[in-house]
């Protein structure tokens, strides 16, 4: 938050750092302010299909679990969906405190707050509160907390925890694809049926088909080289 005089001419510097400016004292930074924060729209063309569901669902304070894939631009994913709506994220922490607390810093000029997958606590709440919130499940988070459910024809050890999610707080699945078409943005939001889901098995088939289907129609806008879904040779084979 940033309380106290600020000039127009560091109006540019401060949308970059603050959430929050609460020293706005006349029209004219009021439209700088704005003018800074739009500049994203007029630079990157976007599209975003089915927003309109996820806001339908925060006026009625229900959560809601928005499942995406790691793309190659993930973070400008995050960042329009910021921009047009409130949202939170679950992260994996690094483990250098000085990467982690950049990368952190930079999330939150888009979204609410961050919380560690191993904070579950946190943005249960979230959840539970109605809120939006970010979940990338396609890491391999060990076989401890895992199902080895198929992805592109390979045993992948795929965390079970989303499902357990959903039952405890009652929230609506949803998965966003995000593609450039034409130096265009789209970001497609669709709901994701419950029909037939009986266990964390169940859910987890389906999720990875949905995130194997989105892949293939645009593979060269996804993050191959990180460690996504291993095998079952665990994770200290990678090092």
């Amino acid at each position: 938050h940033m309380i106290g005089k600020l000039q127009t001419n560091k109006v540019k510097y401060a949308v970059q750092i603050f959430d929050y400016i609460h020293s706005v004292d006349s029209q004219k930074l009021a439209k700088k302010i704005a003018d800074e924060q739009n500049k994203i729209s007029k630079k990157i063309k976007y599209q975003i299909n089915g927003l309109d569901k996820l806001k339908d669902l925060q006026r009625k304070n229900i959560g809601v679990l928005l499942f995406f894939k790691h793309s190659l631009h993930l973070e400008l994913d995050a960042r329009v969906i910021g921009m047009n709506m409130e949202v939170y994220g679950v992260q994996r922490n690094h483990n250098s405190e000085l990467f982690n607390n950049f990368q952190d810093m930079g999330r939150k000029k888009s979204i609410k707050d961050t919380a560690d997958k191993n904070n579950p606590r946190k943005f249960i709440k979230w959840l539970k509160d109605g809120k939006c919130v970010l979940y990338a499940n396609d890491q391999d988070y060990g076989q401890k907390k895992s199902d080895i459910i198929n992805f592109f024809n390979h045993p992948a050890a795929t965390i079970s925890a989303p499902y357990k999610i959903l039952q405890t707080t009652n929230s609506s699945p949803f998965f966003m694809n995000t593609y450039f078409e034409n130096n265009k943005l789209y970001i497609q939001i669709e709901e994701i049926t419950m029909d037939g889901i009986t266990s964390a098995v169940h859910f987890s088939s389906r999720l990875n088909n949905i995130i194997e289907n989105s892949i293939k129609k645009h593979p060269h806008e996804y993050l191959w080289q990180h460690r996504r879904f291993k095998s079952t040779l665990g994770k200290e084979f990678y090092k």
